[in-house]
């Protein structure tokens, strides 16, 4: 594959929606096709470059993915929690991913969630996060004609990869359901 450099295809894209102009049958593709190579010229003018090679070093521990849940509904079927939680290497895009099931224990209206994960990931990327979410979902409900099986899903806390043999905890605190 020959490369090529980014001032050069800057330049060719600066001249193509001329001659797109006349190629384009009608107004709508040619504006199209100038829309695509103005964000392919954007997107080359604002690339932050090569990609450093990731420090990579085998990890493992735990992961704890918890939460609790306040009853706001007359939903009266079995509740299940998934917690799981992925890392991924910057430079080989491996994807590490583990995750777990457990049932959603309740006390009254309030339920908890506490999934406990162990990993063991071979290339993990100590410049990256792990990221953490939570499902919770019904299933096989015997629900009543107002009462629909149950999904929700919470995404987006981080943390920094940590050493080996540790214990990393993500706490999605009070969840409505």
């Amino acid at each position: 594959m020959k490369k090529v450099s980014v001032a050069v295809l800057s330049s060719l894209l600066a001249a193509a929606p001329l001659s797109l102009a006349y190629a384009a049958k009608g107004r709508v593709q040619d504006l199209q096709a100038q829309m695509m190579l103005l964000r392919l010229q954007h997107s080359l003018q604002n690339s932050p470059g090569p990609v450093s090679p990731a420090t990579t070093a085998a990890r493992n521990g735990t992961i704890v993915v918890r939460a609790t849940f306040t009853k706001q509904s007359n939903y009266t079927g079995t509740l299940f929690c998934t917690g799981a939680a992925s890392h991924t290497n910057a430079t080989t895009l491996d994807v590490y991913r583990v995750s777990k099931t457990v049932p959603v224990k309740f006390s009254g209206n309030t339920g908890t969630c506490t999934v406990s994960m162990p990993y063991s990931w071979q290339h993990a990327d100590t410049t990256q996060q792990i990221l953490a979410s939570l499902s919770i979902f019904s299933e096989n409900c015997t629900c009543t004609t107002s009462e629909v099986d149950l999904e929700n899903d919470w995404n987006g806390l981080e943390a920094k990869l940590p050493g080996n043999g540790v214990t990393t905890t993500f706490d999605f605190g009070t969840l409505p359901f």
